[in-house]
């Protein structure tokens, strides 16, 4: 029942980032984005291939490479924990919101890219 209630979830987080503030993110928000990608992504990949030895398979680690939408909110929840932090919480936003979207692009790219360099991922035959 858990698997059913995720993309509702995900759905619901996305439909409140507003892409104006995508926008306003960046270079910043692309490159924190890209960082996620190739260092989150790349730690995964390293524990398939040579902890769990998942071979040409490893390359999926990189989906891992992700932002999460429910990002977006931290700075405000970090904001409201310390005040300090307040002035910070629209630029933090944006960078978080546009890391959402860089990664939600990038990650697929990255993991098909790796796993097709190692064979991993084979095309599929249409069944007659």
């Amino acid at each position: 029942m858990p698997a059913i209630v995720i993309p509702f979830m995900s759905f619901a987080v996305g439909t409140g980032i507003d892409l104006r503030t995508v926008v306003t993110g960046g270079l910043a928000g692309i490159v924190l984005g890209a960082g996620v990608v190739v260092i989150t992504g790349g730690l995964t990949y390293l524990g398939y291939r040579y902890v769990l030895r998942r071979g040409a398979k490893s390359g999926i680690g990189f989906a891992a490479g992700t932002t999460a939408g429910n990002a977006v909110a931290v700075p405000a929840s970090v904001a409201a924990a310390d005040p300090r932090f307040e002035p910070l919480v629209a630029s933090a936003s944006a960078q978080a919101a546009t890391a959402v979207l860089v990664t939600a692009l990038l990650a697929p790219v990255v993991a098909s890219w790796a796993l097709r360099r190692a064979g991993g991922l084979q095309p599929t035959h249409a069944v007659a």
